[in-house]
């Protein structure tokens, strides 16, 4: 008798799969457990409520930006030590600060004590820096363990007591993390993976950097340097940009996020203060440092502050060029040179006033208010003989006009002179009237012969 091979769980590559039933045993993993749906969804957990949401956030911007110093003003308002934040937060946490320049982390910190921005007492007993090292990924787990058991605090509201874990800041990524290849999407994929499965749930805020390509692009165009999984895989991105006028920002709603706010970036008021440091010698020394204060900003406001900007810009636009017209004009009627739009623009560059030409035509516009009197084409066509008299060659056919001072209008007596022999209101056509033309009207163009 022949006794049947046992059907194996691995089929061979004749056999017909479909007459084969493979079995495994079923197992309790997290993949089979079903949420039950809630008549009321949990809202989303924020670090800092419309700016940071609770998970793996990564900020990110060029070298010289000063990230640290905005990530330390962040922390200490979620730390609640900022004495007047303009943002709130739902309870204070405690943070761990990994810096690659711990140094520089107490200077801030210092400097915003000293000038009263945030209170001693409160960030000392909340804000712990260390000083980083690099260490792979899967070290991570027992390290993350060990804050969460020394930095967590039991809450309890309305007869509910929640954990209430610290917020790890680790400046920088590269200075922290081994990652053999920054560029490698798996490896980054896996490193994240890590610390959200397994580094007990807290709240991480990773600096990195962006890519050399973008360091002077628009903040919609900066990218996390590296692998692009680092973003596709962390719950927020943060970018740090500054705009047209050098002001720096932290870009909340344009990059990615998963909520919804009325922030669109919160702005970065940059001060100097003195800090009292120690050197190797143990001496004092006075170090100036820079800190920040956090303004946040909704569209309308960015707006509105875009607006004023341009005003300002305009004015200060306006008195640069009326200072340097004062020179320039006189200086071309003296040489019998006609000053011209063009001529006085090129010479406005030539002083390295490298502005627009659009915002020149404005810019003299402005000043025909209270600096500046304009003679168009058709008033130098009037003027022409006493030009000529002055020895001044006839206006090229493309001049618009020109521009003299008005406190020193060398044309004004000979205009009065002008306006007196005309009439007061120059009634005089700026441009030939066309004539009507007749329905009887006969030319050659239209194929008729000219009778005797």
């Amino acid at each position: 008798m022949i006794t049947p091979a046992p059907i194996t769980s691995i089929a061979s590559d004749d056999a017909d799969v479909n007459s084969v039933e493979l079995r495994s045993p079923s197992v309790e993993h997290r993949l089979t457990t079903y949420r039950e749906l809630p008549v009321h969804p949990e809202a989303p957990k924020m670090i800092l409520p419309r700016v940071i949401q609770y998970g793996a956030t990564v900020l990110a911007s060029y070298p010289g930006t000063g990230k640290t110093t905005a990530v330390t003003s962040l922390a200490l308002v979620v730390a609640g030590a900022y004495k007047h934040a303009n943002l709130s937060i739902m309870q204070p946490r405690h943070i761990v600060y990994l810096s690659e320049h711990p140094e520089q982390v107490e200077q801030i910190l210092s400097a915003l004590i000293a000038e009263g921005v945030v209170d001693n007492a409160v960030a000392r007993e909340r804000f712990h820096l260390v000083d980083t090292c690099r260490v792979q990924p899967l070290d991570l787990p027992p390290i993350a363990r060990r804050w969460a058991d020394d930095w967590t605090e039991s809450l309890t509201r309305n007869g509910v007591t929640v954990d209430w874990p610290p917020w790890v800041v680790i400046d920088t990524a590269a200075a922290t993390l081994h990652i053999e290849n920054e560029n490698d999407n798996a490896e980054w994929s896996a490193a994240i993976s890590v610390w959200k499965q397994q580094c007990a749930g807290l709240p991480l805020l990773m600096v990195a950097h962006t890519s050399k390509a973008h360091k002077h692009g628009k903040a919609e165009d900066m990218t996390v340097r590296g692998a692009s999984s680092i973003e596709g895989d962390v719950t927020q991105v943060i970018v740090l940009a500054k705009d047209e006028t050098g002001d720096r920002y932290l870009e909340i709603a344009g990059p990615k996020h998963r909520f919804e706010t009325d922030i669109s970036a919160i702005r970065l008021a940059s001060y100097l203060a003195t800090v009292n440091t120690v050197n190797e010698f143990g001496e004092q020394v006075l170090t100036p440092t820079r800190y920040v204060e956090l303004e946040p900003l909704t569209q309308d406001d960015r707006q509105e502050r875009r607006k004023e900007q341009q005003e300002a810009e305009a004015i200060a636009r306006k008195l640069q060029v009326a200072e340097e017209l004062r020179k320039i004009i006189p200086s071309l009627w003296a040489s019998k040179q006609l000053p011209i739009q063009t001529t006085l623009i090129d010479q406005c560059k030539s002083a390295r006033l490298n502005f627009r030409k659009s915002d020149y035509a404005t810019t003299f516009t402005d000043l025909s208010d209270d600096t500046l009197v304009h003679y168009d084409k058709y008033d130098l066509a009037l003027l022409k003989p006493y030009l000529v008299e002055l020895g001044f060659k006839s206006p090229p056919k493309n001049c618009a006009g020109i521009y003299l001072l008005r406190d020193t209008n060398p044309l004004a007596e000979a205009w009065e002179r002008l306006q007196s022999d005309i009439g007061d209101d120059l009634n005089v056509p700026k441009e030939p009237e066309p004539l009507e033309r007749r329905e009887d009207e006969v030319t050659l163009s239209e194929g008729h012969e000219i009778g005797n």
